[in-house]
């Protein structure tokens, strides 16, 4: 009689029958624990540390200007956090990481290689389509409100364009789709298909404008909803390669995308071309934002 192997079982990932990398529920919850480090733990140490350290070298500061001092480096605050938060999940789901790797090129087809390339083309436009249809919904609902997390991203580019395709195009990309789609969202999809997807839209839209909600600001719950075209998206992603570096790649081509437009694009065009074209490109720009700012 044929000996048949089981699908490899590791304390934070399993092998499934099908060949696929899926996280166990132990690294689910670390994945709850890593969260709350990356949004709370290390945001606050951080500003601490500097406000201390302001303090201390601006004995006679007012707390308004402790303020400002901490909102203009902003940029540096998220560039620690997010590097901080990439070398826990390195620490913490290495394994994972690496079986999924050769995983994603150990059976690498032609097909598979070519999804490489394809989905992010036929995926940005419809995800910029997908933005386009929110944001009259939104509008509808908030009236001229905008999404806080839109407004804070598109001004920290134009502040700090290199360490912002930095932070967008690579390390937002890693750190969310290791939380909200190995983590939270594959292993509820072989449990449950529709409230995999709720789900992971539901956390993936509160985690982008909960800073505003809870700084009394209700109006950004609405703009959950913006994130549901990503989501879907990164899903299909998720779901067509079997694999996280699928979605990964691909959020890191749409965050790519629009880094190209506002840090390359934009500033081009506003040197070199005349109005009209500055207009088409303006359009083109606003949707960038908007997609930088969903994702």
């Amino acid at each position: 009689m044929e000996n048949v192997q089981a699908p490899k079982k590791r304390l934070m990932y399993r092998e499934h029958e099908s060949g696929e990398i899926v996280m166990r529920w132990p690294g689910v919850l670390a994945a709850i624990g890593i969260y709350i480090v990356y949004t709370l733990g290390i945001p606050l140490l951080s500003q601490f540390i500097m406000a201390l350290s302001y303090s201390y070298s601006n004995p006679g500061a007012t707390n308004d200007e402790l303020v400002e001092y901490l909102g203009s480096n902003m940029v540096t605050l998220n560039l620690i956090t997010y590097v901080a938060t990439a070398v826990i999940i390195l620490l913490v789901y290495g394994p994972f990481l690496w079986a999924s790797l050769k995983e994603f090129f150990g059976r690498m087809t032609l097909s598979r290689g070519l999804m490489v390339i394809w989905m992010p083309i036929v995926m940005i436009p419809l995800n910029m389509i997908g933005n386009v249809i929110v944001s009259v919904i939104t509008a509808m609902i908030a009236g001229n409100a905008s999404g806080e997390n839109q407004q804070a991203v598109v001004g920290m580019v134009s502040e700090v364009p290199m360490a912002m395709v930095f932070l967008t195009v690579f390390m937002a990309p890693f750190v969310e789709e290791i939380i909200f789609r190995a983590a939270w969202f594959r292993p509820l999809w072989f449990k449950s298909k529709p409230a995999a997807v709720i789900l992971t839209i539901i956390l993936f839209g509160l985690h982008h404008v909960w800073s505003g909600v809870v700084s009394g600001d209700l109006m950004q719950l609405v703009f959950i909803i913006s994130y549901i075209p990503s989501t879907l998206v990164l899903v299909i992603a998720h779901c067509s390669f079997k694999n996280i570096y699928g979605p990964m790649i691909l959020h890191m081509a749409i965050n790519g995308f629009s880094m190209f437009v506002l840090v390359i694009l934009q500033p081009m065009v506003e040197a070199m071309a005349g109005p009209a074209a500055q207009q088409s490109v303006g359009l083109v720009t606003e949707l960038a934002a908007r997609l930088a700012g969903a994702m």
